[in-house]
């Protein structure tokens, strides 16, 4: 099983779609400490400025804005959502069994474990831990997913808005206590993994025994 993180948008109306890098512009007035997005990112571009407001405009200035989405493995026996075991390693599509690999007719069974982690996880982030949350169908054509689909969470997700202090490593700094900022977490949800691809010249071997696994991502 696994967790996934994910980060707001900075500016729906102006910005792209999608995770990595972007800048914003921002007043020089605003506070310029360290602002982390957990998740995709929105990158806008300054404005169209007007020949009169040209003063104002060259008192603001850029900041970077990087979003990151991080899985998390879970430390639980069986699959996310069935009985086999969840183990890396060892003999190739050992660990494998009709549900998690999608055969017409079976129904997933929700392992137990795989939520008190993540409500664990979700209250260590700070995070608002929803007493109603749903699970969808993540549907893409890959090799390393055989039922055509994945079990995630989409919409309805199991916390949302948690926050962590961090230190700030400066390089070149020498000081014993570094200061901190704060981190946004948007969401935490939880997934199922995906199979293992292993790539040898034209031909693409797909191991199954971490399909089905339960991962958080955040």
């Amino acid at each position: 099983p696994s967790l996934g993180m994910g980060g707001r948008p900075l500016a729906p109306a102006l910005g792209g779609k999608g995770s990595g890098m972007g800048m914003r512009m921002m007043d020089s007035s605003s506070s310029s400490g360290c602002r982390g997005l957990v998740g995709a990112c929105f990158a806008s571009s300054a404005p169209a400025v007007a020949e009169g407001d040209k003063a104002s405009a060259s008192a603001a200035e850029w900041e970077s804005v990087i979003g990151v989405e991080t899985h998390v493995q879970l430390n639980t026996r069986t699959k996310a959502f069935c009985s086999c075991k969840s183990e890396y390693g060892g003999k190739p599509n050992a660990n494998v069994c009709p549900v998690c690999l999608g055969h017409p007719g079976m129904l997933p069974s929700l392992n137990k474990k795989m939520v008190e982690l993540a409500i664990k996880m979700g209250v260590a982030l700070n995070c608002s831990i929803h007493g109603e949350s749903k699970f969808d169908r993540k549907q893409y054509f890959y090799g390393d997913l055989p039922k055509g689909y994945q079990i995630s969470q989409n919409d309805r997700p199991i916390a949302t808005e948690g926050l962590v202090e961090a230190p700030m490593f400066v390089v070149g700094m020498q000081t014993d206590a570094f200061p901190t900022c704060k981190v946004r977490i948007h969401r935490l949800h939880m997934e199922e993994d995906t199979a293992k691809l292993t790539h040898e010249g034209q031909d693409s071997l797909a191991t199954s025994n971490d399909g089905g696994g339960d991962d958080d991502g955040a």
